[in-house]
C-alpha cells in the first residue's frame, strides 16, 4: 500500500493525505457544452480568463479574475494519452508519467480538442513568479496552489531552465508528490501530525 504525503505550505509540515486546518480544494473543471468551440477553452472555471501571456514568445495564459487562496487544487491535465516518447511532445504541452515497473506515458494536451484549460498553464521564468506547483496523484497531473494568486495575475507553475521556460515535459514519478521547484520541500524526513 502506498501512503500519500501532502505537504501543508501553511503549516510547514507533511500530513498523511491532508492537513485538516488547511485542506486542499479540489476545482472542478466547467462542463462542455458546445461542439464548435474548442474544448480546452469551454473547461475553464468561471473565476480565471484564458489572454495572451505576459511572458514573450509564450502564446495564451491563464489569468485569475477573483483572488485566488492557497489550497486550491485542479486538474487531472488533460489531453491525450500516448506510450511513445517520440510522439509525445513536440510543441511543449506534455507531462511523462512514471508508474513504477511500468512503461512511461504521456499525456498530450497541445490539442484544444481534447485537452483542458490547463494546457494554457506557463512555466514561470523566476522563482517569485511561479504560484503553483504540479504533482502526480494516482497517475495524473495536478496543480496546487501555493501562493495567493491577486486579481489580473497569471497562474504560472514550474520553474524551468531560463534558456527554455516554456518547457513543459516534465517527469514525476508514481504516487509521489513531487516537483523540482525550490519552493517545494522534499525530504527523507516527515513529521506528520
Amino acid at each position: 500500500m502506498t501512503i500519500i504525503y501532502v505537504y501543508c505550505d501553511l503549516c510547514g509540515v507533511y500530513y498523511r493525505a491532508s492537513c485538516r486546518l488547511h485542506p486542499l480544494f479540489i476545482v472542478s473543471d466547467r462542463e462542455v457544452r458546445e461542439e464548435n468551440k474548442p474544448r480546452a477553452e469551454q473547461t475553464l472555471p468561471a473565476f480565471f480568463e484564458i489572454k495572451t501571456s505576459k511572458i514573450p514568445k509564450a502564446g495564451l495564459g491563464v489569468f485569475a479574475k477573483m483572488d485566488i487562496p492557497i489550497g486550491l487544487v485542479f486538474g487531472p491535465y488533460q489531453g491525450i494519452l500516448l506510450s511513445d516518447p517520440k510522439k509525445a511532445d513536440q510543441n511543449g504541452y506534455s507531462w511523462e508519467i512514471r508508474i513504477s515497473g511500468k512503461p512511461s506515458q504521456y499525456i498530450d494536451g497541445s490539442d484544444p480538442r481534447y485537452s483542458n484549460w490547463m494546457r494554457y498553464i506557463n512555466s514561470s521564468r523566476f522563482e517569485n513568479e511561479q504560484n503553483l506547483i504540479a504533482f502526480q496523484y494516482n497517475g495524473s497531473v495536478y496543480y496546487r496552489v501555493f501562493r495567493p494568486i491577486s486579481e489580473g495575475i497569471e497562474l504560472l507553475g514550474k520553474l524551468t531552465s531560463l534558456h527554455n521556460y516554456s518547457t513543459r515535459l516534465y517527469n514525476f514519478y508514481s504516487n509521489w508528490f513531487f516537483t523540482g521547484s525550490i519552493f517545494f520541500k522534499l525530504s527523507l524526513e516527515f513529521r506528520l501530525v
